[in-house]
């Protein structure tokens, strides 16, 4: 398993984890705040590459400076005749450049691994973009699920609420045919003489009032018998002329 995979497993591990019922754009914000460590570091372990390789070539350069100064050393030992001084040069300047062999493979390792790293990071990079704009995006669609859920929820409260409504307002219906009914039937029961009406007032009431009217009858007779009986006389002298 290369870095990439680990470092995309880890956060896989993380992510699923921490999954602690937030919501989506809070869960991606953590595993993109991870991933952008994770990034810092990479870099990091870079420089830190980077600085390692630099100091190799100080040494090779150094060494290199080194070996050319032996082999001189070793040409001017020949010229005065000192093969012995001159041997000595080329055997020292030998393991110098085993030195510098050593190194530069070294160095070479360095560099590749810094490549490697590279890589990884143009990579995380890349995943890290795409990763940005997948959370939008989801956070987007999460709010829009959200908004429609919660109209679904005011629907299906408000569709309870009709149906309450309308529970009620069969059962005032009921209630007022059951009163029509009721009002119906005493009707027929008066019309038919089972049940007295006692709308227009009691008996006593009855009695009162025909006791009144018969009073009053009397009235208006005497006074009519008394102005026929004063008439009647004035009547009979007239006649009488004639």
């Amino acid at each position: 398993m290369g870095l990439f995979e680990r470092i995309t497993s880890i956060f896989r591990g993380r992510a699923a984890a921490e999954d602690d019922g937030r919501e989506p754009g809070d869960l991606m914000d953590v595993s993109l705040e991870k991933s952008q460590q994770v990034l810092a570091t990479l870099g990091r372990a870079m420089a830190d590459v980077t600085a390692g390789r630099l100091r190799l070539d100080i040494q090779i350069d150094r060494l290199g400076a080194s070996a050319a100064a032996l082999e001189q050393h070793a040409r001017e030992a020949l010229q005065a005749g000192r093969e012995d001084l001159a041997r000595q040069a080329l055997q020292r300047r030998a393991g110098v450049e085993a030195q510098i062999a050593q190194i530069t493979e070294q160095r070479a390792v360095l560099v590749a691994e810094h490549d490697k790293m590279s890589l990884t990071e143009a990579k995380l990079q890349a995943r890290i973009d795409a990763f940005r704009t997948q959370k939008d995006t989801i956070q987007a669609q999460y709010s829009a699920a959200e908004a429609q859920v919660k109209v679904g929820e005011a629907v299906s409260g408000l569709s309870e609420d009709m149906a309450d409504m309308g529970a009620a307002a069969a059962k005032a219906e009921d209630r007022l045919q059951n009163m029509q009914a009721r009002a119906e039937a005493i009707d027929e029961l008066i019309a038919s003489g089972s049940l007295e009406d006692l709308s227009g007032g009691d008996r006593l009431d009855a009695e009162v009032a025909t006791a009144a009217a018969g009073t009053k009858v009397d009235q208006e007779l005497e006074r009519l018998k008394a102005e026929i009986g004063g008439a009647g006389p004035g009547r009979a002298q007239t006649g009488g002329a004639a």
